[in-house]
């Protein structure tokens, strides 16, 4: 057998049959030159051993791998991933995300999977309680991309909470807080529903009332029916300040 040769940085295998860097290496004790006659020539190859470097891109979109790396060697960094909600955080060499890959230094010894690390985006929640009497003044909220928004505690006076709103530049939506996760900041803003009280007036004396029907409901109460002696209760009337008209309770 040759000498083998040297070369800074790179460890001697063996020499290869035919120039392929694949297969087994050319046993000098055992394998034997083809038939002269046939015009046939064997060339042996100095090998090195080569590698493939993988990327697991952790959720974000795939990236290529580096094929046949040569033993100790860099390599160049591909093009980051991309992630819906996250940063792309660097190349880690280990699953747990705890040694990071200098591109730079860093030299390729065998067989490789890269392990990409996020930061997942953070957004602000601000609220608008259009006049809360308790709650009124409510701190924003920081949330993760895809969490859930933490709903305030808010009430108003004579009025009825209908729902929290967002807008998002073409269309009002109400915002359902068990269901519907961040993506970008929001401002939410509280709707109110006035409510009314109800008082039943017979012959001028307050027979009964109900308190708290929100407006564009119907009252759906029966307060009974008031007596008169020498009379029949008929209906109840509403005046709206025009005029008086038959409600239907």
């Amino acid at each position: 057998a040759p000498e083998y040769p040297t070369v800074e940085g790179f460890t001697f295998l063996g020499w290869y049959p035919e120039g392929v860097f694949s297969g087994p290496y050319w046993d000098f004790a055992t394998d034997t030159m083809p038939d002269v006659e046939s015009g046939q020539m064997t060339m042996l190859s100095a090998g090195y051993p080569i590698y493939d470097v993988t990327f697991e891109s952790n959720g974000g979109t795939p990236v290529d791998p580096v094929l046949d790396v040569v033993d100790g060697s860099k390599i160049t960094a591909p093009e980051a991933p991309t992630r819906t909600g996250h940063e792309f955080a660097g190349w880690f060499s280990d699953v747990e995300l705890e040694t990071p890959w200098d591109f730079a230094s860093d030299e390729v010894e065998s067989d490789l999977t890269l392990y990409a690390a996020w930061d997942i985006d953070t957004f602000t929640i601000t609220f608008n309680s259009n006049g809360a009497s308790v709650g009124g003044t409510i701190e924003p909220q920081t949330i993760e991309y895809g969490a859930l928004i933490d709903e305030p505690s808010v009430f108003k006076n004579d009025f009825v909470l209908e729902g929290w709103f967002a807008y998002d530049g073409e269309t009002e939506f109400e915002w359902i807080f068990p269901t519907m996760t961040v993506d970008q900041n929001w401002e939410l803003y509280a709707k109110w529903i006035p409510r009314y009280d109800v008082f039943f007036f017979a012959d001028g004396t307050l027979f009964d009332q109900i308190n708290g029907i929100q407006q564009g409901y119907p009252v759906a109460y029966d307060p009974g029916i008031p007596t008169k002696t020498g009379y029949t209760f008929s209906h109840w009337t509403a005046n709206d300040g025009y005029e008086s008209f038959e409600i239907d309770l």
